[in-house]
This record gives structure tokens, sequence and C-alpha cells, in this order.
């Protein structure tokens, strides 16, 4: 596996990055339903709330959006609070990140989301590995490379991919 650009050598006027998740591979659907959902549930003691909660971006900033939607419904998972502030000043939103924040903080709150990504991590690992390419993206990928360089990149950790 290329890592990142470093091993990347240029042959054509453009380079196309496509995401691994949800654009090259149906991915997005099958861990937000099986995975993500599941356990913040389970972490987060909101089993009560199961039917309202739903999913279809990042992890993290799905988990902030679950909240303030909670929340609007009179539901306070407490510390909510720390975790958007997180989500919306991070540089970056990965594991790295978080455990650095957790450590800096302190925060109850972070911890447990670290918790509900671990979790989340543990689940994806021991997903069966049927996950398959949308129909025709190998053609598609193919005739864009005709025009262009191409290359299919991911922000998921390496043992995931």
């Amino acid at each position: 596996m290329a890592n990142a650009l470093t091993d990347f050598i240029r042959k054509r006027d453009f380079l196309v990055c496509m995401d691994s998740d949800g654009c090259v591979m149906d991915t997005v659907r099958i861990k937000h339903c099986s995975v993500f959902c599941p356990e913040l549930i389970r972490v987060f003691g909101l089993e009560a709330h199961t039917d309202f909660i739903t999913s279809g971006i990042s992890r993290f900033e799905s988990a902030v959006l679950i909240f303030d939607r909670l929340k609007n419904r009179g539901i306070d998972v407490p510390g909510s609070e720390d975790i958007a502030a997180w989500v919306s000043t991070a540089s970056e939103l990965s594991t790295a990140s978080l455990q650095q924040e957790v450590l800096r903080s302190g925060s109850l709150a972070l911890r447990k989301l670290q918790e509900w990504n671990n979790a989340c991590n543990r689940r994806i690992q021991a997903l069966e590995p049927t996950f398959k390419p949308f129909p025709d993206v190998e053609y598609s990928l193919h005739q864009l490379h005709t025009v262009a360089d191409v290359a299919v990149v991911s922000a998921a950790n390496e043992s995931a991919i």
C-alpha cells in the first residue's frame, strides 16, 4: 500500500482522489448500521432512543449531530458539549487526535467517545470481509485513468482497510 502521497509518481496533468468509504466501496451503510450506531447506543446508554438514532457521516460528527438531535427532544447526553467542542476544533478527526485530547482534557465524555471509537474499530475488524466495490467502479476508474492519475484514498486506520 502506498504511503500517503510520498510514493506517488505523477504521470498525467490531473490527480483525482476518490474516498474508499462510500464512493468506491459499499462500506458506509454497513459500518453505520452494524457498528457505529449500535456502539453509540450501547456506550452512551441510549437504548430507549434507538428508533431516533440514524447515521451517514463521519462517526465523530454523526455522534455530535445525534446528541444535538436528542437534546432538541429534551434528552441530554452528559458531556456532549465536550465532544462537540473537540469535533469543531480538532485539526483532524482521528483516533490519535481523540487520544491526545482525552489526555489533555481528562474529559469523561471524551473518554466515553474514545471507548465507543475503540469498540467501533474492534467491531469493524470483526466484520466479515464482504465489502465490495459499487457496480461499475472498476470500469469508471479505468475510464478516468485515461485522462488523470487516480488514487483511492481513505481516512480509515490501516487495519480497517
